[in-house]
């Protein structure tokens, strides 16, 4: 399944936090998944020669649209680079950093389920931590207390091509948690496992 299986990461850098992170998720994800980035903003601040050559790269120009509709297009732009290849899909918008177990509990889950939501709760690190975790060394999180997860459809979250198709046709996704229950048909399972969250500064 995960050679399968594509994993899609927004970016909308304004620092070098935000650019050491994503360097982070790819080499992270990289070595089990196709990884794309998708840039989002109003001009080009990526530099694609910065980016782990086991990744792929595109820019879309924002307009300066509702977040929502803007969300949309940008789901539907990594469908469509991978729609051919692909069978499944991971979205990781939030800086997720989550074991290899827990991704393939999740993955393995879509044979039976068209979806599975955000994990159920998440630590967000702080600095120094997230520093720890990049540079691959150990961390303790025991003084920390994790947060719920902000959406069933936000921050990280796996679905099927034929899920991702018809949200994508719909045109509200992910725009908000009651509107994807809503929709006829799609089975949602909801995910019990916890994941890391970098600093964002």
């Amino acid at each position: 399944m995960e050679k399968r299986t594509a994993l899609i990461i927004p970016y909308r850098g304004r620092s070098e936090c935000d650019l050491r992170n994503l360097r982070c998720l790819v080499s992270h994800y990289g070595a089990l998944f196709g990884v794309l980035v998708v840039e989002f903003d109003d001009h080009q601040r990526l530099d694609r020669a910065a980016l782990p050559a086991n990744c792929d790269y595109c820019f879309l120009k924002s307009e300066g649209e509702d977040e929502i509709i803007e969300r949309v297009q940008f789901f539907v732009a990594g469908f469509e680079v991978y729609r051919q290849q692909k069978d499944y899909f991971i979205f990781n918008e939030n800086s997720v950093v989550c074991s290899r177990m827990e991704m393939r509990a999740n993955l393995v889950k879509c044979v039976e389920y068209d979806m599975v939501s955000s994990f159920e709760s998440y630590i967000d690190l702080n600095e120094s931590d997230s520093d720890r975790l990049i540079r691959g060394e150990s961390l303790r999180t025991e003084g920390y207390f994790p947060r719920p997860r902000r959406s069933r459809c936000s921050e990280y979250f796996t679905l099927t091509k034929g899920a991702f198709r018809t949200l994508a046709e719909q045109r509200v996704f992910p725009a908000c948690s009651e509107k994807v229950e809503a929709l006829a048909g799609l089975r949602i399972f909801d995910s019990p496992g916890s994941a890391l969250s970098l600093f964002r500064g």
